[in-house]
């Protein structure tokens, strides 16, 4: 897979960890980023397009529910 592919990745994963910086704090922000890498290399043992998509759509349901949420 091109890893090119991965800037939109990255791109939400630091969306999300600044809005919770901003709405939670530091050590929670911390605390999302070790969870999400102990689940997304459970992803990237089979590294495909599809992995990629679907770590995506996480990051997209949740960059959601953290701006619409008051």
């Amino acid at each position: 897979v091109n890893t090119s592919l991965l800037v939109p990745h990255y791109f939400l994963l630091g969306v999300i960890s600044g809005r919770i910086v901003e709405t939670q704090g530091l050590f929670y922000s911390i605390i999302f980023h070790t969870c999400y890498n102990v689940v997304s290399q459970f992803f990237y043992v089979i590294f495909s397009l599809q992995t990629i998509l679907y770590l995506l759509a996480l990051e997209a349901i949740i960059c959601v529910y953290l701006f619409v949420k008051k």
